[in-house]
């Protein structure tokens, strides 16, 4: 009689034992899925600024291009106004 109790319990340990085990890697399953979409979210998210940052040096290149233009065209125009103010003082 004691053996058969003895086997009882240790069938209940075991399936104790299983069902925690089980309940874990459930557990354990859900963090990854919910870490592995957190991964991926923040790689698209990473694209995204890459791709803005990338916009927005060649719009810095471009601003600084044309800055470098006009401080020309205006070094010309000043220039060319001072003759003209020269030559209007000659008159």
């Amino acid at each position: 009689m004691y053996t058969n109790s003895n086997q009882n319990q240790a069938a209940q340990d075991k399936t104790r034992q299983k069902n925690e085990i089980q309940r874990q890697i459930v557990m354990q399953e859900a963090d990854y899925k919910k870490r592995l979409n957190e991964k991926i979210q923040i790689e698209s998210e990473m694209r995204d600024l890459k791709r803005k940052e990338d916009q927005i040096r060649a719009g810095i290149q471009e601003k600084q291009s044309r800055l470098s233009r006009l401080e020309q065209e205006i070094l010309v125009s000043d220039t060319a106004l001072k003759n003209l103010r020269k030559k209007l003082n000659l008159v």
